[in-house]
């Protein structure tokens, strides 16, 4: 094991590792209008050929609406995977030609009725680095519920918003009872820090 003292030397440390590559084109297993599913043949540690099959898909957005109050407005939504209704940030896939800054003003739109004044931005990170190609982008809006804007959800989804404090919200997610995504933690994480330093959200 190596004791690391800085970031810059684990960043270091991290760059200098060979890459390895792929002993095969990539073979597309399953296509839909959202994903693809690719296999493509690595070599192991004994030069032996397996197959790892990766997951492709366009990137989304995460987006944490903050109103003057300091309230955070949420989305008590039905998720089919786990087959119940959860509280959750508004979010999703980037759009063809959309920047994740743009999809972000329009989900926020979309799915809250909300009109960003700002929206900055708090980092990205990979969905699951194992088996899935995409990223995760992360926004803080500042976004007033008074300058409001008709909701334009899907038909399969079932959606409510509700407004609750941002601290009670920081709180819940460091709570082992938090029944958020890893996604929204990480956002509602980030968003807390960074507004931690203003003393008004504008």
């Amino acid at each position: 094991m190596k004791y690391i003292k800085s970031l810059e030397y684990l960043w270091a440390l991290i760059s200098s590792q060979p890459r390895i590559d792929a002993q095969s084109a990539p073979e597309i297993v399953y296509r839909n209008d959202w994903f693809s599913v690719e296999c493509v043949s690595y070599p192991d540690a004994l030069e032996k050929s397996w197959s790892l099959y990766t997951v492709v898909c366009r990137d989304w957005v995460n987006i944490v609406p903050v109103t003057p109050e300091r309230d955070v407005v949420l989305l008590v939504e039905y998720k089919y995977g786990v087959g119940r209704w959860l509280l959750g940030l508004p979010g999703g896939l980037i759009d063809e030609g959309e920047t994740p800054e743009q999809a972000a003003f329009r989900e926020l739109r979309e799915e809250c009725g909300l009109v960003a004044s700002e929206i900055i931005a708090l980092g990205k990170v990979p969905a699951n680095p194992a088996t899935h190609r995409n990223h995760g982008h992360f926004y803080l809006a500042k976004a007033d519920p008074r300058t409001s804007s008709p909701v334009q959800h899907e038909p399969n989804e079932r959606i409510f918003t509700v407004a609750v404090p941002l601290d009670l919200i920081y709180r819940y997610s460091l709570s082992s009872s938090c029944q958020f995504s890893a996604y929204d933690t990480a956002s509602i994480l980030r968003a807390h820090h960074r507004l931690s330093k203003d003393e008004i959200v504008e």
